[in-house]
């Protein structure tokens, strides 16, 4: 497989080594992932960090014996569970693909072999941490300030297509609305 893209989009995050890229290579995994396949169920152990090369996810929790929707990764994102990855615990959120992809996969053993045998990979480690973070947090300012409406053309900037991609239930659980609401809004957006 072509690891162009996962390298490239490292690389925006500090240096790396023509080793390290080597390194990267072996120790990561393609795989393609079928549309509705889960990569990981609430409670599971969270063992991998993907790169999503081509395809869109969904990650969900399960509260109240009902699904609920928490975010939605796409092309060129980092993917893993937050807080059972980097506690390498149980996950509190599970990955479900929502469109065929096609993923790079790295255990956290080998993410924290790199993290411990090389300060840049360490510097790269915490970019991405650091840009999922400021990323989360304008996300949450516009989702705290503005209306469903806003919300959803966001959504539609970040992830084009993807009201053709995902279930209406599923972004209308991610904005806490009804499925009735967000099938309104839709319409008024065509």
């Amino acid at each position: 497989m072509n690891y162009s893209t996962f390298i490239e989009r490292l690389e925006k995050c500090g240096n790396l080594s023509e080793e390290r890229k080597a390194l990267l290579r072996d120790r990561s995994a393609d795989a393609r992932v079928m549309e509705k396949e889960v990569l990981l169920t609430p409670g599971e152990t969270c063992k991998y960090v993907y790169f999503i090369k081509q395809g869109l996810f969904r990650s969900f929790r399960i509260v109240n014996f009902k699904e609920e929707t928490t975010n939605f990764m796409g092309e060129g994102d980092f993917m893993t569970c937050m807080h059972g990855f980097f506690k390498h615990g149980f996950a509190m959120d599970g990955l479900v693909c929502e469109q065929q992809a096609i993923v790079i996969k790295l255990s956290f053993y080998d993410w924290q072999a790199m993290c411990d045998e090389d300060p840049d990979f360490l510097k790269i480690s915490m970019n991405i941490c650091t840009g999922y973070l400021v990323n989360h947090y304008e996300q949450s300012h516009i989702y705290r300030t503005c209306k469903t409406q806003k919300k959803l053309e966001q959504l539609c900037i970040i992830y084009p297509g993807i009201l053709n991609r995902v279930a209406q239930k599923h972004i209308a659980s991610y904005f806490g609305v009804s499925e009735q609401a967000i099938s309104g809004i839709i319409a008024s957006l065509k």
